[in-house]
């Protein structure tokens, strides 16, 4: 019995030994300028994301502080705000055992970054990386606001800031490497992104494609830039990398059709598995997961890259074919309830949208002349409108019923059960269920595709 008693305090001594020398640094930010409302958060980055740790209300004195723990060294920000603004000033390079003060100026206009901020004492590492972020900063800034910002000549004086900065080396190795890799990926950015006039979203993106400054661009066909892990190491890692993508495919003459099809073009397997990881929520079903995330597999290499991968996996199986649909609880305009088991023994098929004035009008007329087609031929099919409008949004729902001569099935989901569900990004959709009430698609083709009504068919073929 001793032996074990003194066996059970020999493993508890090491499990509080264990904990106590687990490595922590200290924040503490003392703010001037806040009121009540004021909320103080505290960011990561991670592979090229501002991850929010913690956020805090200050005390009686205005006063917050956070207790980090920590393994490696690596930057932080703190924010006036429960979400950070797109442009990353005064940050903290911080250490194991380091024990931050700092004080964070709120001006009146209640800003996603502090006005002022002011760091006793800041370690070298944290300096320099403040002389490249407010830098950086400005820059934009000017770029945004000064009508005579010359791009051209500003960046080569900020990349001779970088050239010169990076020459200033400390004695921390990794914080070197790590601010080499964070400034290149920013001028990268800068570069690409003005090709495309920092928008490449739009359906008629413009390119800088004047001659006399293409020689400006020509470092944007390098592979290698996309050839190691360097771009996760700043902010804007993945806007760079998108840009970047986009360029070298423009110059190769491939015609853009979504993020996806560039991966191909990474050069690393831990970037292209974090690149692909940064647009999931894009994956909505198994279909794209299949097409896109499982042929790179191998690239989630890592315990946390794995977790993601098979997270994702498991999130998409529900559109799988012959997988039980979603048996909603929904009310018509007259609050009938139905349920998608009431109409086991027909396929049933769903029309997705939200109820305005002029929205979708013209698919909602192609999947009523459906229903109408269907009606006498075909008695085992039922069509569905389930309108995504919100509880604000009834008087328009029933107004656009009442002014509509077609009497179909409506029905209304003002707690976005299918998008929350299925994880779709607009409300737009159109869904076919077998006669079991499972999934055929959750995807079909729309009412105006004459491949609609043969996947209907198809539906029907299931039994």
């Amino acid at each position: 019995m001793k032996k074990l008693i003194v066996f059970i305090v020999f493993f508890q001594l090491c499990s509080f030994v264990t904990k106590a020398q687990t490595p922590q640094a200290s924040i503490t930010c003392s703010i001037k300028g806040g009121n009540d409302r004021t909320i103080v958060s505290l960011f990561h980055i991670q592979n090229s994301t501002a991850v929010k740790l913690e956020e805090r209300k200050p005390d009686a004195s205005m006063t917050v502080s956070f207790t980090v723990d920590l393994n490696n060294e690596g930057i932080y920000f703190v924010s006036p705000g429960a979400s950070h603004g797109n442009i990353y000033k005064n940050g903290i390079y911080l250490k194991p055992g380091d024990r931050v003060k700092l004080t964070g100026y709120v001006d009146a206009t209640m800003n996603l970054d502090f006005e002022k901020f002011e760091q006793d004492n800041p370690n070298f590492e944290t300096d320099k990386l403040n002389s490249w972020l407010n830098k950086f900063a400005k820059f934009v800034n000017d770029r945004t606001f000064t009508k005579s910002f010359d791009f051209y000549s500003e960046y080569a004086k900020l990349e001779e800031f970088a050239t010169i900065l990076t020459k200033i080396k400390t004695s921390n190795k990794y914080f070197n490497e790590y601010l080499k890799d964070l400034i290149s990926t920013d001028l990268y950015y800068l570069k690409a992104g003005n090709f495309f006039q920092f928008n490449i979203l739009t359906k008629t993106p413009t390119y800088d494609t004047a001659a006399a400054v293409q020689p400006f661009y020509k470092s944007l066909d390098n592979a290698k830039i996309l050839s190691s892990t360097a771009p996760l190491n700043s902010t804007r890692g993945f806007e760079m990398m998108k840009y970047l993508l986009s360029y070298q495919a423009y110059k190769k003459g491939i015609a853009y059709q979504s993020f996806f099809d560039y991966t191909p073009m990474i050069n690393n397997d831990l970037l292209k598995a974090w690149y692909l990881v940064k647009f999931f929520d894009k994956v909505a079903t198994q279909e794209m997961f299949a097409r896109y995330v499982e042929p790179n597999g191998k690239c989630f290499s890592t315990e946390e890259l794995k977790e993601l991968f098979s997270q994702k996996q498991d999130a998409v199986t529900k559109y799988l074919k012959g997988v039980p649909g979603l048996n909603f609880t929904l009310k018509d305009v007259n609050g009938k309830v139905y349920t998608l088991e009431d109409f086991r023994g027909k396929v049933v098929v769903i029309n997705l949208w939200f109820a305005a004035a002029n929205t979708n009008l013209g698919e909602r007329a192609a999947f009523k002349k459906a229903e109408e087609d269907c009606k006498t031929t075909r008695p085992d099919v039922v069509f569905i409108s389930v309108a995504q409008n919100k509880l604000y949004d009834l008087a328009v729902w029933k107004k656009i019923l009442a002014d509509d001569n077609h009497k179909g099935m409506e029905l209304i989901d003002t707690e976005s059960r299918f998008r929350l569900y299925y994880n779709f990004k607009v409300p737009n959709r159109f869904m076919i269920f077998d006669k079991e009430g499972n999934v055929f698609s959750i995807e079909a083709p729309p009412p105006t595709s004459p491949d609609f009504k043969k996947t209907i068919e198809k539906a029907l073929a299931v039994g």
